[in-house]
């Protein structure tokens, strides 16, 4: 064998290695990458649960709020509708929905009263 050979066989056998390493590193750094955005992924569905959540008990405590005064003030009705839409547009339904018709049938304020009342 002579001298270019056996160079040519060593920088053959660096540049596997080398390969090999190389690969290796972005395999571990894709495998973490993925992991990471997974997590993220998890916290914003989380997160995103979260204010709904909030925003459904708000709506809830001011339907079962106004339903015993039995009339809702206008700066509640107010908020309940862009709570509402909020709440709609972020994905929420189900027992919200069955409640915004009742609330929003409910009077702006008590029979003999003068203006809203909190």
């Amino acid at each position: 064998m002579t001298t270019p050979e056996i160079i040519s066989i060593a920088v053959s056998a660096v540049v596997t290695v080398i390969t090999g390493i190389v690969v290796w590193v972005l395999k571990g750094y894709i495998a973490d990458m993925k992991r990471y955005r997974t997590e993220r992924e998890l916290k914003e569905q989380a997160k995103d649960d979260l204010i709904l959540g909030l925003a459904r008990v708000s709506l809830l405590e001011q339907y079962y709020k106004s339903e015993r005064q039995g009339y809702y003030s206008t700066k509640d009705r107010e908020v309940f509708g862009k709570l509402f839409d909020a709440y709609k547009t972020c994905g929420g339904d189900g027992v919200i929905d069955q409640i915004a018709p009742k609330i929003r049938d409910l009077p702006t304020s008590l029979p003999g009263h003068q203006g809203d009342e909190e």
